[in-house]
């Protein structure tokens, strides 16, 4: 009767150990994993290698997408079974990944999309005793949006926690540079960083309530050029 026990309480160990083992890799299939359903491979990874800024503006852009604003570098990984001898990477701007213009053989490997469009990430993997397969097991899409520059007109540096700051909108930039003055046309502030925002402050001192203007010289990544002048109204609310 003991032994009995003994062996239930061990086979349900091991159920449990199962179990968690299966969780562990759902879990990591959650953080950006894919599992596939190949005797060449058994799951599949793609991801942003750095995250899209914290204004960036998401006009006609899907929450889910892979590439967002440019330069868009995400990283790619696979997992092999024993089974697979032979392994290749294709981009291209075609659905059918004709005519590549990027491959590679890697199992854990970046790629920077600079140019606006969508292009198309296809994974290969066949055995040792046969040709490169005619279709992939997996494919991407990467779209990377159009260029984007919009200025607020207004805000309000009273520390409040609420529009404290004066910050651009944009989408892949390559070039940006922005400058403001005060209605004598002393210049102050500037700054090349889209993600840098003005406090309102000059020689540390919060400015007085009032106009202000900006110019902003800047370049997208898909070559349109940007020559914005406005104005900024500065509340002091209490």
């Amino acid at each position: 009767m003991k032994r009995h026990i003994l062996w239930l309480l061990i086979a349900f160990s091991a159920i449990l150990n199962v179990i968690k083992a299966q969780d562990a890799a759902d879990d990591e299939l959650e953080k950006g994993w894919t599992k596939l359903n190949s005797e060449y491979a058994t799951a599949i990874y793609a991801a942003r290698v750095s995250d899209l800024p914290t204004n960036f503006n998401r006009t006609n852009v899907a929450e889910d997408i892979l590439g967002g604003n440019a330069p868009a570098e995400i990283r790619f990984q696979v997992t092999l079974t024993d089974k697979c001898y032979n392994l290749q990477w294709a981009i291209s701007g075609a659905e059918d990944l004709s005519q590549p213009y990027y491959t590679t053989d890697g199992t854990d490997w970046t790629f920077t999309f600079n140019n606006p469009g969508t292009s198309y990430v296809g994974l290969y993997a066949w055995g040792d005793d046969a040709d490169m397969p005619t279709h992939p097991i997996y494919t991407y899409t990467v779209t990377v949006t159009d260029s984007y520059l919009a200025c607020p007109n207004a805000f309000s540096p009273n520390d409040d926690g609420v529009n404290d700051e004066w910050k651009v909108s944009y989408r892949s930039l390559r070039e940006f540079e922005c400058h403001i003055f005060n209605r004598w046309g002393k210049e102050l502030f500037s700054t090349r960083n889209p993600d840098q925002g003005w406090d309102g402050k000059a020689g540390g001192k919060t400015v007085p309530s009032g106009v202000y203007y900006y110019v902003i010289k800047a370049t997208g990544n898909d070559g349109q050029e940007y020559k914005l002048a406005g104005d900024i109204n500065i509340l002091h609310f209490k």
